[in-house]
This record gives C-alpha cells, structure tokens and sequence, in this order.
C-alpha cells in the first residue's frame, strides 16, 4: 500500500503518558509512528499487562478496522511521539478490489493474532499467579523450618541438662533446603537422669513438619515411662500408630543416662548410634524393631551398655552417609576419619565433625542432618 498524500492524513504529537488508544473504544484511524516510542498494554483478570513496546516505523490499531471490533488494547507514549493518523477509508480503499479470499485471509490473521494476544496475557497471569504462591510458600516453609529449629532444647539449657546427669551435651541441628521431618530433644528423667530423643519422620515439606510438632508433642505426655526406653517408644508407637497417614512413619534412638549407671537405650529402625570408649573401642547401638507408627502391635525393648567417665555416646540421622563429595556419596572412610578427629576433640564433638567434613567439600545435604553427643564426665 503506498502511502497517501499529507493532506489525506492527520499528524498528531503525543506527549510522555498520553493516551493514544483506549482499550474498548471505537476504532475510525491507524496509526503510523514517525517518531518516538510507545508502550502496548491489555487489561486481564488481575489487572494491565505489557504487551510490548513500538517505535519509528510500526503500524498500530489497524487489526479493529479490519475485523470492525473495539480496541483490543492501550497504547500509551513513553516518549514524545510523532504518529501519521490514517483514516478508516484508505484501509478499505485499499482492499475494495481485493476478492472474499483476500478479506476472509486478513479477517482469520486478525481473529488469529487476537487469540494469541489474549494466550499472552492469560500465560502471564498464570505466571504471575504461580510466582505469587511460590513466593508464598517459601516464606511458609521458611517459617515452618523456624519452628522445627525452636522443638530443639536452646543451647543454652545443655548445661543445665548436663548437669542433672553428669555429661556434657553437643548437638549440631541443620534443617535441609526443604523443610523435613528430623527431631531430637533432651529433658529431664526422674530425679538425676536426662532422656535423649532422636526421630526422623518420611518425607519433606510442610507434612513432614507438621508430622515432627505432632511427635513432639506426643513426647510430653510420656513421661511417667520415660525412664525404660523400650516402654517409651512403644507407647509412642501406639499414639503415632493412630494418627499417622497409611506410609508415614519415623525412625527413632532414645537413650536414658543417669549417674553411675549404664546407658539405657532402644530404637525402632534407627541405625546410626554408637559409644565411643575412652580406649578408642567403639560400640555400635542398634535397634531391632520397626519404624513407629507402622503397627500398633510392635514393641521395643530395652538394651542396656558400659558407659564409662570419658565415653561418648553419639547419636546421628542418616542423612551423613547419603551425603555427596562432589559427584560422588561419601565414603565410610571418610566419616570413619573425620567422626574419630571429631571425637579426639573433646569438646563440640558434632561440631567438629561437620567442620571436618565441610573440608572435604560435601555438598548441601537433601534431608535434615542431627547430630548429638553425650559425653560422660
């Protein structure tokens, strides 16, 4: 289509903000940029989306003369802007001759392009919408891993806990990227003693929270048989028999130390304990019983190990043996070397073995890592 002479158009000049178009008005013009720059936008269900931005050269607001509908959008100068308006007759003067072919191919491009631009403007709001609730959730869970951080004794108190039984207590706690189900806890047992709680329930995310404050809980009540530990955790396998969902469980130590007797100790499923002696001997803690809350029938037993003035007894989740050096799990020698440097240290005992390994360049772990230590005095 050549262009027609100045006197058959309207120049007009647009300052910054100005309104050329308005969506949903008539349509009489297009318009042609000599200079400047414009913003397009249309208005969805939460509100006006950019479409894109036009400058010297485009062609806009033509699409509603050949379909004869509104304005399909907004256009708004972000700059001084010069435009040629081009009156409804020249587009139709220059389609007159064109046959049904012609005008049906630009009317199916028009009602095309206006799908598309509408898809635009649906795909953004379902983007925005799906950022919103990730950013919503984050701060969630972020809250949530809070919480789980606060079920932990404050460090704070260890002394005093210490004290009740005759050791010092040290614990690492570190809460994966997700929120998970780890647990541990320490509280006060009869007249000198001190109980040792570690769980770890299936799964990650907000369930998995919520199922660790549901466990948490369930400890406080037991605690005229916290004294047994085989006695504890089947009455908590009982209670957490009830509640949990079909395929939810948790792994669970528990341990009982009170001066001047041995370590008391059970487990359901839980695999990574050990006591440490002062002659270097370790003792491996095993359970023999199921995961909690699989069968309410289950029952765990009490076993009971020397635990000598400068012994350790120490208490991990798995998530240590699952971790990854680079591209590759982390070997048993590996936490074989860096557990014994730690446990040379004295002191800070879990501390020190997670220093040793961040040497080693493991990789942020996938599940909450636990580590406690109870060292007799």
């Amino acid at each position: 289509m050549s262009l027609p002479e100045d006197d058959l158009v309207e120049r007009r000049t647009y300052a910054p903000g100005a309104t050329i178009l308005a969506e949903g008005d008539a349509a009489d013009s297009f318009f042609l940029i000599e200079r400047g720059e414009v913003e397009v936008t249309k208005t969805g269900p939460d509100g006006a989306h950019r479409l894109g931005r036009m400058g010297e050269g485009d062609i806009f607001g033509e699409m509603a003369l050949i379909d004869d509908s509104p304005r399909s959008a907004s256009v708004v100068a972000l700059k001084p802007t010069v435009c040629r308006l081009f009156p409804r007759s020249i587009l139709e003067e220059s389609v007159k001759g064109s046959n049904g072919l012609v005008r049906n191919i630009l009317n199916l491009f028009v009602r095309n392009l206006r799908h598309s631009t509408n898809l635009q403007v649906e795909n953004r709001r379902l983007l925005r919408e799906l950022t919103d609730f990730k950013d919503r959730l984050t701060d969630e869970l972020d809250v949530a891993r809070h919480m789980q951080m606060e079920l932990a004794p404050p460090a704070d108190e260890w002394g005093e806990l210490g004290q009740r039984a005759g050791i010092d207590l040290s614990a690492v706690f570190e809460p994966s990227s997700e929120v998970g189900g780890d647990l541990w806890s320490a509280f006060p047992v009869g007249d000198h003693g001190v109980g040792l709680f570690l769980g770890d329930l299936t799964g990650h995310g907000v369930v998995a929270a919520v199922n660790a404050f549901r466990l948490h809980t369930l400890l406080g009540t037991l605690s005229h048989v916290a004294d047994d530990p085989g006695v504890f955790l089947t009455a908590l396998n009982q209670r957490l028999a009830n509640i949990l969902p079909l395929g939810q469980f948790a792994v669970a130590a528990y341990a009982v130390i009170q001066p001047g007797k041995p370590l008391a100790y059970a487990a359901a499923g839980w695999e990574c304990a050990l006591i440490h002696a002062p002659d270097g001997s370790e003792t491996p803690l095993f359970g023999d019983g199921l995961p909690l809350g699989i069968s309410s029938d289950e029952s765990y037993r009490t076993s009971h190990f020397e635990f000598q003035p400068g012994a350790h007894l120490l208490i991990y989740s798995d998530a240590l043996s699952e971790a990854y050096k680079g591209s590759e799990r982390i070997t048993d020698a590996d936490l074989s070397a860096t557990r014994s440097t730690a446990l040379a240290a004295q002191q800070d005992v879990p501390g020190v073995w997670m220093a040793g390994l961040r040497d080693l360049g493991i990789r942020p772990l996938d599940d909450d890592l636990t580590i406690v230590c109870a060292t007799r005095r």
